[in-house]
């Protein structure tokens, strides 16, 4: 397929459990899934043992800060055990929600969208936002065009 729009309009419905949404929480954050939780608690046990004072939080609280996204997704992905997933190719760009399309993302900011795993697709916009896709529910018509996308920006 040349590079453009996808068909028409495709549109998917799929459910994620918990592990597969894990994964792919897991391959975006990467080393950092590691370090940052660790950075934190080491710096916390260090604050708290030898007593120092209150500005040395600024450390551990930037950190907590700066890995806000991975907490909340970690959250989220301890609190819902599986979710619903409605994944609309458009045109003008890529639409997702829990019942409906309810937000939007253009496609030409997609950062990367490769496999994860053996069945899933990560597919990670600039903006922050991660959607995971099973294998086997997108075409690879669909796929070639996202991946196509990601090529584009790594190449800019």
């Amino acid at each position: 397929m040349t590079q453009g729009a996808p068909r028409a309009r495709s549109e998917y419905r799929y459910t994620l459990d918990r592990r597969a949404r894990l994964r792919s929480h897991l391959h975006v954050w990467r080393g950092q899934a590691v370090f940052m939780p660790l950075a934190i608690f080491v710096g916390v046990a260090l604050i708290v043992v030898t007593r120092a004072p209150a500005w040395t939080w600024i450390g551990p609280g930037a950190l907590a800060f700066l890995s806000r996204g991975f907490f909340i997704g970690l959250v989220q992905i301890l609190l819902v055990a599986r979710q619903s997933v409605v994944l609309v190719l458009d045109k003008r760009g890529i639409g997702f929600g829990e019942k409906a399309a309810d937000f939007w993302i253009f496609a030409d900011g997609i950062l990367t969208f490769e496999k994860s795993s053996a069945e899933v697709w990560t597919l990670h916009h600039f903006n922050g936002t991660v959607i995971t896709v099973p294998t086997a529910v997108i075409s690879d018509e669909d796929a070639q065009y996202l991946r196509e996308h990601a090529d584009k920006r790594q190449l800019a």
